[in-house]
Order: structure tokens, then sequence, then C-alpha cells
């Protein structure tokens, strides 16, 4: 018999071959799914409106060729998300505005071709971070000098072939109790 503070965890990987549509179908009896990922599927715009059938997300993996902002938008009306991971390796020109709202993440980790300098000031919102990976090929240290403003940050992971060892070295001094590598 389990004990009364025994908590089930829900977790499934959606993986090809069905369509992110079928997939969202046969999930839908699963409404109180805790973590959720999707690898390496082509979502289009309406699957990611199916996330509000999963308030209870906590953590959501998206790999996927394209995001647009409007698919953050959706991302960030789940209430109980504290850990997101964003990879793609096609996307530009995105808005992480909406990421910036979820004020609740304690883990955010994004690679891919969508990150860049402009965009990084939304995060520095992200006041309850414990963990941050970035990995943009096109970011540089201007684009990472705000991280000092997250003071629950914990761990920091940082790649990027523009981001130089000084930035690293710079970030080390002004958080010494962060664990930062890359």
């Amino acid at each position: 018999m389990l004990g009364e503070n025994f908590h089930a965890r829900l977790y499934l990987a959606v993986m090809p071959p069905p369509s992110p549509r079928e997939q969202f179908h046969r999930l839908a009896p699963l409404s109180e799914l805790r973590i959720l990922s999707f690898w390496g599927n082509n979502l289009v715009r309406e699957d990611y409106a199916q996330l509000a059938n999963y308030p209870e997300l906590e953590t959501l993996l998206i790999n996927t060729p394209h995001f647009e902002t409007e698919n953050f938008e959706h991302i960030a009306a789940l209430p109980k998300l504290k850990s997101l991971n964003l990879y793609s390796d096609y996307t530009r020109d995105v808005s992480l505005e909406p990421i910036g709202r979820m004020t609740q993440l304690e883990t955010l980790s994004m690679k891919g071709t969508f990150l860049v300098d402009d965009e990084m000031e939304y995060l520095e919102t992200l006041v309850n971070l414990k963990y941050l990976s970035l990995d943009g090929r096109k970011l540089t240290d201007d684009g990472v000098e705000w991280i000092v403003k997250l003071r629950a940050l914990k761990k920091l992971s940082l790649d990027g072939k523009f981001i130089t060892n000084d930035a690293i070295e710079k970030l080390k001094k002004a958080m010494p109790g962060v664990e930062i590598g890359r």
C-alpha cells in the first residue's frame, strides 16, 4: 500500500510518427499531466492552443523546427509551469516577451537561432529562475549582461560562439554563488 504522501507523476513523451493533432487527441483524457515532451514534432499554431487543456503542466519540453511568438503566448498561459525547455534550429524573428511574463519559472533551457541579444532583456523578469541554460549561435557578450539581475540563480550554462571567456569571467565575478559553465 502506498503512503498518504505518495504522489504519482504523470509523464508522457510524444514522439513521431503520429501527427501532433493525433497526439493531442490521444492525450485529451490526461488533463492532469505534469510533464509533457514533444521531440522532433512539427507543431503548428493550433497545436500550441491545445496546451490549455493541461493546466497542471509543470515541465514542458519542445524540440521543433519552428517557433512563432504566438506559440510562446500559449506556453506563457500555463499557470503551474516551472520548467521550460525550448529547442529550435530554424526559428528566427520571434519575441521572448511572453516567456518573460512566466515569473513562476524555476528552470529555463533554450537552444536555437531564435536567441538574439535584443530579446534577452525580456528574461530579466524571471526572478524565481534557479537554472538557466542558453545556447544561441547569435548570442554575444552584450546579450548575457542582464543575467546578473537574476538573484535566485544557482546554475548557469552559456554556449554560443560569440560569447567570450571574458564575459563568462565577468559573470563569475558578479555572481560568486552561481555555478557557471559552458
